[in-house]
């Protein structure tokens, strides 16, 4: 019963992880695209949190 549980964790957290990294890939993607127009530290600052949120979240994982 125990086994089941962790699968079904696991399995919950990488559907969680496939669903916000999917959004922060759209963020990112669309940020590095206007880059060169607005390269506000804001902007830039936003970006490296979503890299680092997708790259905490593999960690999680593994």
């Amino acid at each position: 019963m125990a086994r089941e549980t962790n699968v079904d964790t696991n399995d919950q957290a990488y559907e969680f992880f496939v669903q916000e990294s999917t959004e922060l890939l759209q963020h990112l993607e669309s940020g590095l695209m206007t880059l060169s127009q607005d390269h506000e530290m804001q902007k830039l600052h936003g970006l490296m949190r979503a890299a680092h949120s997708i790259k905490g979240g593999l960690l999680v994982l593994v």
